[in-house]
């Protein structure tokens, strides 16, 4: 075993210890000699020399390993070979050893030293474009706390602020958010909000809101969703999702991780390119996403259907402008034939009906029906007032039917 041996990691990584807190036997091991290369160092230290057949009765090592071990011992620089019959060996001061073996250390030290900018070149690391670093998380529980983080988020916006929320979330928003997200419009900070068709209360939505860009979105996730700047971004659950802004068990994430900001800034625009403004939104969206969502295949539950139609209902009833029958009819009928989805028309007496065009392909199409005619139902009602519509039939060819008081 040459110097290197495993002195240097005892030396860097245990450390001395006084040799009165310790024994001998135990220091020699801290300086990298096994139990037989100690033993019969401190056998020699005692006698100052010995022969191999004298070694084992003085230090406890096995006379067939005696050899083997004051060869390593002398290797180490910590014992020398006499030259006598029969061999003698004799031990080097230990403070010798250690000076020789601190100028080696040095000198190793040295060269690596020396070598540091070579070895970086034949050694360097191919740069294969490292991952993102990962962003760090933050849980917000109940309302009043997930507003405050908001407020946080909204006062420190410098350059954007997307918002997307249920038809619920104008009315939480009104009030200190609603100061802090003009503060920051005026300071010219890009603000944009999503707000679903069917939101209630369109009206107040539209004219508060008028200052900033809204749009609104057949579909919206079922968690509001807001990125700031593109640094920070927080998914909010309310529980209940209704408009109060301060009570609720609301559960919420927040998060600057590079990767998942990009995400949700990606979707954001998605959904701000597939939505329509605040002028008539309704109107403008329908067409496309009515066609895409009547022709996608599987069986909807009925009450479903219906919700979704009372919704859709009534954002179309508050963007249609006329107030008569005629007028009403002609409106829808413009939005369902650019659809390709229906014909809607005046029947014989007081009848209005809808006409599905899966009616002309299948000649039955119930659940066409269920959403059709709730449709139809809502926005008659919604224009020309509760109970307007007295009958909802089903009858053929027309197809849905309501009866008009």
């Amino acid at each position: 075993m040459g110097y290197g041996g495993n002195l240097f990691p005892r030396l860097g990584f245990v450390g001395f210890v006084p040799l009165e807190s310790k024994s001998r036997l135990q220091t020699l091991l801290d300086l990298g000699l096994t139990e037989y290369q100690a033993k019969a160092y401190l056998a020699l230290v005692e006698t100052g020399s010995a022969t191999a057949g004298q070694l084992p009765a003085e230090s406890g090592v096995p006379r067939t390993r005696i050899y083997a071990t004051m060869e390593q011992l002398n290797e180490k620089g910590l014992v020398k070979i006499l030259p006598e019959t029969p061999i003698r060996y004799r031990p080097v001061p230990v403070q010798e050893f250690l000076r020789r073996r601190a100028e080696e250390m040095r000198s190793r030290a040295g060269e690596m030293e020396a070598l540091q900018e070579t070895y970086g070149r034949e050694f360097a690391i191919r740069d294969r474009g490292a991952p993102e670093p990962g962003g760090s998380f933050e849980v917000c529980k109940g309302r009043a706390g997930v507003r405050e983080k908001l407020l946080l988020m909204w006062g420190g916006a410098r350059r954007s602020i997307e918002f997307v929320g249920s038809g619920h979330s104008p009315a939480r928003l009104l009030g200190k958010l609603y100061s802090v997200a003009r503060e920051r419009k005026e300071d010219g900070v890009r603000v944009r909000f999503i707000f679903p068709i069917g939101t209630p209360h369109m009206e107040r939505v539209q004219s508060a809101f008028s200052e900033f860009e809204v749009r609104f979105a057949l579909e919206v996730p079922p968690v509001d969703a807001c990125t700031v700047d593109g640094r920070e971004g927080i998914l909010i659950h309310h529980i209940p999702d209704d408009p109060d802004p301060y009570k609720g068990e609301d559960t919420a994430i927040w998060w600057d991780d590079p990767a998942i900001l990009k995400s949700r800034v990606v979707l954001f625009e998605n959904s701000w390119e597939d939505s329509a403004g605040l002028e008539r939104p309704t109107l403008a969206l329908v067409p496309a996403a009515l066609r895409g969502w009547l022709e996608q295949p599987g069986v909807r539950p009925k009450p479903l259907l219906e919700e979704m139609a009372r919704g859709l209902g009534a954002q179309m009833a508050a963007s249609i402008r006329g107030n008569t029958v005629p007028a009403i009819l002609r409106e829808l009928n413009s939005v369902f034939t650019e659809a390709e989805v229906a014909h809607v028309g005046k029947g014989k007496g007081d009848r209005v009906y809808v006409r599905c065009r899966y009616h002309e392909i299948t000649g039955r199409c119930p659940e066409y029906d269920t959403f059709c005619r709730t449709l139809l139902k809502t926005v008659l009602e919604e224009k020309l007032g509760p109970g307007a519509v007295e009958e909802v039939t089903h009858t053929r060819p027309e197809g849905c039917s309501v009866t008009l008081k």
